[in-house]
């Protein structure tokens, strides 16, 4: 059966359509729902605290890498080499230089380095004829993937080979929104990052490996601030348009750019949610 791939929209409802299908799982359904962050991941257990039917795990992507496939598998590729824990690094320029063989992947206490897990996962998985996955098979009757945008590069490998497996696949992601990533130093698939990750489910789907839908309403905002969202994106994408279904309005509703010497004062005023773009940017007041 082919996988089900939901592209939404920021709040359309993309957990919750996760933790409705866990909580309607046949009696005795085994399931694992992954998703890159330790925020999504709190997210998908707390909307499932008490699931009746079935037997139910959360996991990050990195722990279902090493504990499914490396961790297991390894010693097919590299014998007597048993990896644990994860090594995390910002990029490769913090890996030494000059490693190879298993050093390449993982450190001399045989912890995978994180932006080269997915590589070794790959590797793994072809050295042992995808023995990993039929024994992922074998555990698991359904497979929820959340925030599929962080997955990159030979992710998208690993990713194709479960949704060819046997196991009954979701899989959702708002690919507008991408912001994170599992590495940024992993070369391959670099065509499908970001918004352009519609294009490499457009192939599967076309070679009957998934079928892909869209969820393009919002409860999060409205029309004004969906069309404008539609605008940074390539037409020749052929997204669906945003429709925002947030009906509530204020005295302050519109899009405003806001002059330095102003912003803080605009925040006090008004309260509006702040983004940054990393942790290290200019302090503001709460909201």
């Amino acid at each position: 059966m082919p996988s089900r791939v939901q592209l939404a929209v920021a709040g359309s409802g993309k957990t919750s359509s996760i933790a409705s299908q866990i909580e309607e799982q046949a009696a005795q359904a085994t399931s694992l729902a992954l998703t890159y962050t330790t925020n999504g991941q709190r997210e998908i257990a707390s909307r499932v605290p008490n699931l009746r039917n079935g037997n139910h795990e959360t996991m990050g992507w990195f722990a279902f890498l090493t504990q499914h496939i490396v961790r297991p598998y390894l010693p097919a590729l590299h014998p007597d080499i048993h990896a644990h824990g994860l090594h995390f690094v910002e990029h490769s320029g913090q890996i030494p230089r000059n490693r190879s063989g298993w050093k390449y992947y993982l450190d001399d206490n045989h912890q995978p380095y994180n932006i080269r897990l997915s590589l070794l996962a790959k590797r793994v998985l072809n050295a042992t004829n995808d023995a990993p996955i039929h024994r992922i098979e074998a555990i698991y009757d359904h497979l929820y993937i959340d925030e599929v945008q962080d997955l990159t590069g030979n992710d998208l490998v690993i990713l194709e080979k479960l949704m060819r497996s046997s196991i009954n696949i979701f899989i959702t992601g708002d690919v507008r929104q991408s912001v994170l990533s599992t590495s940024r130093s992993d070369r391959l698939n670099t065509a499908y990052r970001g918004v352009h990750l519609v294009e490499w489910f457009r192939e599967r789907e076309a070679d009957g490996i998934c079928e892909l839908t869209f969820a393009e309403t919002s409860q999060r905002f409205n029309n004004t601030i969906a069309g404008f969202s539609d605008l940074i994106h390539n037409p020749a994408l052929n997204l669906p348009a945003t429709t925002g279904a947030f009906a509530e309005t204020s005295e302050h509703d519109g899009i405003f750019l806001v002059d330095d010497d102003h912003l803080e004062s605009y925040v006090r005023l008004w309260k509006p949610t702040l983004l940054r773009v990393r942790i290290s940017s200019r302090t503001l007041p709460e909201a």
